[in-house]
């Protein structure tokens, strides 16, 4: 069995924030209100110290808020919407994560990962300072003041409204292995993960399992 979950549009390989182009328009989601969303530091090379000051690659998927502890013993299946501003117009496969390349980070180990990388927070802190202008262009309530407190509400495990809950930091996941993109993600146009009918009714915070039968790849011929 895999886990499928979505990652916000990026158009530079999940390195750093890439601005509102490809962002999904709804109102309701994260990177429409602040303009970026935490997955788009997932590939990016830059290594933070482990409890025993080892190198590691620290990352964020918003599917995972939702879950206590989601299932390690699974493929982790990574895959975005692109959006025109009006209509989703690509729907890509990013990454397969092998099970045993990954681990869910928790509340507690977070809690004091976050303390030991206190200096290289505010390197992520600058990549996020130089994605907002000229990019984020869309005309409503968004200020580099709001975008940066929202930022660093994540990193104090806060949500969008203020509360802290046990699920909401700027890591959930850690890498224990290198993970690829798959080299012709930007390629894969009308090669998408299912038909436009199989994932328009998923909500994007969730995670999905490939024996659920909405997500039976036999039937789509992408079975991956």
């Amino acid at each position: 069995m895999a886990l499928y979950a979505r990652m916000s549009y990026n158009s530079n390989g999940w390195i750093t924030p890439s601005g509102e182009v490809g962002k999904s328009i709804s109102k309701t989601t994260h990177e429409f209100n602040y303009g970026f969303g935490f997955e788009e530091w997932f590939f990016n090379p830059r290594r933070f110290k482990d409890e025993h000051g080892k190198d590691c690659h620290f990352a964020y998927l918003d599917p995972l808020r939702r879950r206590q502890r989601p299932n390690e013993k699974n493929d982790l299946i990574l895959y975005t919407l692109e959006s025109d501003g009006v209509n989703v117009i690509n729907r890509y496969i990013v990454a397969r994560i092998p099970v045993n390349h990954w681990r869910y980070v928790d509340l507690e180990r977070y809690n004091e990962l976050i303390k030991i990388n206190k200096d290289r927070i505010k390197d992520i802190e600058e990549d996020l300072k130089g994605a907002i202008v000229p990019n984020f262009t869309r005309k409503r309530d968004l200020t580099p003041p709001i975008i940066m407190e929202r930022f660093k509400d994540q990193v104090c495990g806060k949500n969008e409204v203020g509360e802290s809950p046990s699920t909401s930091r700027l890591w959930n996941i850690e890498l224990i292995k290198p993970v690829n993109l798959l080299a012709d993600w930007e390629k894969i146009n009308t090669k998408t993960i299912c038909p436009d009918s199989h994932i328009k009714e998923h909500n994007r915070f969730l995670l999905y399992d490939s024996e659920s039968p909405n997500w039976n790849h036999e039937k789509c011929g992408r079975n991956i």
